[in-house]
């Protein structure tokens, strides 16, 4: 199955809406609802990203704009998917267009009990930052 890495547009969202709100159920932690995905942030839009196999979405990565960071707030892979290598394509494109953009870093916040996403998260790069009552915050420095 092909897996093709695309942005994430708020067209896009709108028009996948009912697959999005499926596939991030499986998120440990706070769930979304629509207006979670569909509310403005800085540069939203141009750093967000989907995993598409055909014309379904097979994960996505939900960032914007934190002064001179870039905050990742959602990264969903689906099950099935899970250590093919998906959540990484995400998030190296997000490295891509970051270092493009003169970014310094790359932040995000995961539950501590979320084990597997820490790890995820450390094998490309980040770093604890901070822990604030049941979160890690991580960060990855871009050597631009």
């Amino acid at each position: 199955m092909e897996i093709g890495i695309t942005p994430l547009t708020k067209a896009e969202i709108i028009r996948q809406m009912a697959q999005i709100l499926l596939l991030d159920q499986i998120i440990v932690g706070e769930k979304w609802v629509e207006e979670n995905f569909l509310v403005e942030l800085p540069d939203k839009w141009q750093l967000s990203f989907q995993a598409q196999a055909g014309d379904l979405i097979a994960g996505f990565l939900i960032a914007s704009r934190k002064m001179r960071a870039i905050h990742i707030h959602r990264l969903v892979v689906g099950n099935r998917l899970q250590n093919m290598g998906v959540g990484k394509r995400l998030v190296n494109s997000l490295i891509e267009t970051s270092k493009e953009r003169g970014m310094e870093c790359i932040t995000l916040k995961v539950l501590n009990t979320n084990k597997n996403a820490i790890e995820f998260y450390k094998k490309l790069g980040f770093k604890l930052k901070d822990r604030e009552n049941h979160n890690i915050w991580m960060e990855l420095y871009l050597n631009n």
